[in-house]
């Protein structure tokens, strides 16, 4: 019992230093304050996007990927987070251009299996929406967008693994 309690004390500081060694590292300017769930750490650029992919440069830029939902618990956190911020829309991972209806994560090609959609998304609208987005007005539920819209312009939601 000492011995798995010691381990999880540890393991909780590793997390903790960690976090804040990458919390000092993010540009205030770029990024709001980060927040760590589980072995994972999210954060959101304060800076809007006119394409998923210069969001998921944003994110590259400072050794992350754009943040995959993998599970309920998840998603419920991050959009806790989203409603903490000032940000309209987020863009998170996910597209289904290869095959319409099928959402897959850009990174690594898994499918998706967890969703949170508003009512009526997704809608697919003019039949060019591929990517995903969380929209705070919509209770930061997910919304499918053109992943190339400069009218758009969502900011970002950055995952980094921490160990």
């Amino acid at each position: 019992m000492t011995s798995a309690l010691l381990t999880l004390l540890l393991i909780g500081t590793v997390h903790f230093v960690l976090a804040t060694d990458i919390r000092v590292s993010l540009d205030n300017a770029r990024f709001f304050p980060p927040f760590a769930y589980l072995n994972k750490l999210y954060f959101i650029s304060r800076l809007t996007f006119p394409s998923f992919s210069l969001a998921r440069a944003a994110c590259e830029s400072v050794g992350a990927y754009v943040a995959e939902i993998d599970g309920q618990a998840e998603i419920i956190f991050l959009q806790l987070y989203v409603n903490r911020t000032d940000v309209a829309r987020v863009y998170i991972s996910g597209t289904d251009a290869a095959s319409d209806g099928r959402f897959i994560f850009q990174r690594t090609g898994v499918t998706l299996n967890i969703f949170d959609w508003f009512p009526s998304e997704p809608n697919n609208f003019n039949g060019f929406e591929d990517c995903i987005e969380l929209v705070k007005e919509r209770q930061s539920r997910m919304n499918d967008i053109v992943c190339n819209n400069p009218f758009a312009r969502p900011s970002v939601l950055c995952e980094k693994d921490l160990f």
